[in-house]
């Protein structure tokens, strides 16, 4: 083994013991996905096919040391535990009523956020929206029509109405099945890789908790590996569908003409692996890619509409050679350019908190903390990218969501009081676990 690889193997071991204890300690969760993903990444690193800039130690640190924070939130003392007599489907079947006006609420958003979106982008490049392709697309959404104002706080909508779909077709509406179907539609309007592939991500993983009872605490491993290759599997597909329509694909091919490995994994390891090698370049020659607080975005957001703050940052960083052009320096390095290495341990810890948390309470039957765990998988997933927790459309998806599941299971529970209480004097109530901490 190489000094150069020492870093690397650090970070590899960190990560194995972080997913192997987080597994143990959690089962099915964000935590031990986002662990093994870092193993992965890292192992990937070690064997080294595209030959990228040498990780340094001073990046490896920060990866360590955000990894073992996100890793300590599995140490939070728990609260009781899911209760053995779980129903198949502890959710509530909503009134149709209720839920045709919460839908049809869902659609009009995303459909006025995705016309709003390609009105944006056609007046910026002058063009009709259909006659662009999606490299043109992208281009004009990172530069002449960055932001998106309100349009891209509408389309945050998008995949409520997905996880919407999927708690209604688990009650008994099975025509909702629909409704991901026409979500990842919408998704892919954009040529943002993160938005189609993040959905389809947080939609399995939501789909999972909608059987809490039987399908994740007392099936066999086989479905949860069978749903792990599905998450892999679809988003692999997206990821080099849409880098292919943006040219991406291309230009990695171009750089990497030696590359040995299947042609379809080329993307997907370019982007999870070279996070790590941009932030050593980036450390290593004291160059700072990113503006200052693009890790709290909306936090800046906030204190700039309320006079605070004169701007708020660009998300998206300047390129550094490792040795393609990239812009991409992993989440934790995002946060490091921000706050240094404390401030890459509390926001870590802070998303490992949110992801515990939530796929505790989720695993006792709470639909609405289904949503916001299903959300911190996309969140921890992505981590080799991007720190997203702060995110505009992130933020307002997990308060949004987490109102309209909290919303869609008292509804449901107030239907089933009324259907039981006319009819069945004698009958005592289904219990259902508590959403309660």
């Amino acid at each position: 083994m190489s000094s150069a690889s020492v870093p690397v193997m650090c970070l590899l071991l960190v990560a194995l013991i972080s997913a192997a204890v987080a597994t143990k300690r959690e089962g099915f969760g964000a935590l031990a996905a986002s662990s093994w993903l870092w193993v992965g990444a890292t192992a990937i690193l070690l064997v080294d096919p595209l030959g990228l800039a040498e990780v340094s130690w001073s990046a490896a640190t920060v990866a360590i040391v955000g990894v073992v924070a996100m890793f300590a939130a599995t140490f939070m003392p728990r609260g009781q535990t899911l209760p053995t007599g779980l129903l198949h489907n502890a959710w509530p079947k909503v009134p149709l009523a209720g839920l045709l006006i919460l839908v049809s609420v869902l659609v009009a958003a995303d459909l006025i956020g995705i016309l709003a979106f390609r009105s944006q982008i056609a007046a910026a490049t002058g063009s009709s929206f259909g006659q662009l392709t999606m490299e043109e697309v992208r281009r004009a959404q990172t530069s002449d029509a960055r932001g998106g104002g309100i349009a891209a706080l509408l389309i945050a909508a998008n995949p409520i109405l997905a996880c919407v779909g999927i708690y209604a077709a688990k009650t008994g509406y099975r025509w909702a099945w629909l409704l991901p179907v026409f979500a990842v539609m919408i998704a892919l309007q954009s040529p943002g890789r993160l938005l189609s592939v993040g959905l389809v991500v947080q939609a399995i993983a939501f789909l999972a908790y909608s059987s809490v009872g039987s399908f994740i605490a007392r099936t066999s491993r086989k479905r949860l590996i069978f749903l792990s290759l599905l998450t892999l599997t679809a988003g692999t597909l997206i990821f080099n569908y849409v880098g292919g329509q943006l040219g991406k694909n291309s230009t990695a091919s171009m750089y990497f003409p030696d590359y040995s490995w299947p042609q379809w994994t080329l993307s997907p390891v370019l982007y999870f692996t070279g996070g790590l090698p941009a932030l050593s370049v980036s450390m290593d020659n004291g160059i700072s890619p990113q503006e200052q607080g693009g890790s709290i975005f909306a936090i800046v957001r906030f204190a700039q509409a309320l006079g605070f703050v004169a701007t708020s940052p660009n998300t998206v960083g300047d390129f550094v050679p490792i040795p393609i052009p990239f812009n991409v320096f992993t989440g934790f390095g995002q946060i490091w350019f921000d706050f240094g290495i404390v401030g890459v341990a509390a926001l870590s810890l802070l998303l490992g908190h949110v992801a515990v948390t939530s796929h505790r309470r989720a695993m006792r039957g709470a639909p609405e903390w289904a949503w916001v765990s299903s959300s911190s998988m996309v969140l921890v997933l992505t981590l080799p990218l991007t720190y997203r927790l702060f995110f505009l459309d992130v933020a307002v998806q997990l308060i949004v969501g987490f109102a309209v599941f909290l919303s869609l299971a008292r509804m449901g529970e107030r239907r089933e009081a009324t259907m039981r209480a006319p009819s069945r004097r004698g009958a005592q109530p289904i219990r259902r676990p508590s959403r309660r901490s």
